[in-house]
């Protein structure tokens, strides 16, 4: 089983990856280290981590999505989380390998971002450690609403996470697991 989660920065996809790697006994790649890897190892690899998001992700995505059809191919399972991925690239996945695939995307409503903001920043380095890293309550509220608006368009699951953090993560991964027993009642 692949499972894909994406987000606007500062959502918690990376917290949210750690906690189902504890829960579900499977490893997770940050698409940011892939970012990274390729961007210092590999000098011509085309993108600059500070560039266009969308062309970033459009350079990223043959290789990860090679890597989850690889990993089902091997029957291993893997959790691939980053802001790189789109509803549209996880369609492409044919039959065969879409059955292997859980998909979804969260972001913060405009009210949870302008009410709680500076615990959002305070929360920024849970799992990674960033630094000189501060996107304004704007582009936040203007990537979570970009996000809500595609992920509707193109039918993908979508969580808004507008009250308590804590139980609307709790809530994600026990529909995560969910999903993910269901794939492997498929399976028997």
């Amino acid at each position: 089983m692949i499972i894909f989660i994406g987000g606007p920065t500062h959502i918690g996809k990376t917290l949210l990856a750690q906690r189902l790697l504890e829960q579900l006994k499977m490893p997770y790649l940050s698409v940011d280290h892939l970012k990274m890897g390729l961007f210092h190892g590999w000098p011509g690899c085309g993108f600059h981590p500070e560039g266009d998001r969308e062309a970033t992700g459009a350079a990223l995505w043959p290789v990860v999505k090679a890597m989850a059809m690889t990993a089902i191919e091997n029957g291993q399972s893997m959790i691939i989380e980053g802001c790189y991925h789109s509803p549209a690239q996880i369609a492409e996945f044919e039959a065969g390998y879409a059955e292997h695939v859980i998909a979804f995307w969260m972001a913060f409503s405009r009210r949870y971002i302008e009410e709680n903001y500076e615990k959002i920043k305070a929360f920024e380095s849970a799992i990674e450690r960033r630094e000189n890293d501060d996107p304004n309550p704007e582009k936040l509220i203007n990537e979570s609403e970009a996000l809500r608006a595609l992920c509707l368009a193109q039918g993908a699951r979508f969580f808004e996470i507008d009250g308590d953090y804590e139980r609307a993560m709790r809530a994600i991964a026990v529909w995560v697991d969910t999903r993910v027993a269901q794939g492997n009642l498929r399976k028997a």
